[in-house]
């Protein structure tokens, strides 16, 4: 069974490093790894000829990943979990009020 995806954010990883990763979790099927580097998220998608970095994930096209970014280094996780939360259920009541 394949994994469709993988985020690698806590340790920071090298190009040369990241690259044998790849390959690795190619091997395994992954479909889509997200990479946390220089406080930006770097995104690939296994194609038939490789990775190739996207600009938004395939998987989860919803996601806000400059949202994200906001949690990925909390000063204090509790907060940033709480803080997320909120900044989700204000997201989503924005969106049913926009279809109602």
């Amino acid at each position: 069974m394949s994994s469709p995806m993988l985020t690698q954010s806590a340790i920071p990883a090298t190009e040369q490093r990241l690259v044998n990763k790849l390959d690795i979790y190619q091997g395994l099927g992954v479909t889509e790894v997200w990479q946390w580097q220089n406080g930006q998220f770097q995104i690939y998608h296994l194609r038939s000829t490789g990775y190739e970095v996207i600009a938004s994930s395939e998987l989860l096209p919803n996601l806000d990943f400059s949202l994200l970014t906001r949690y990925v280094k909390p000063a204090a996780q509790f907060d940033a979990v709480m803080e997320f939360r909120e900044s989700f259920a204000v997201a989503e009541g924005k969106r049913l009020r926009s279809k109602g």
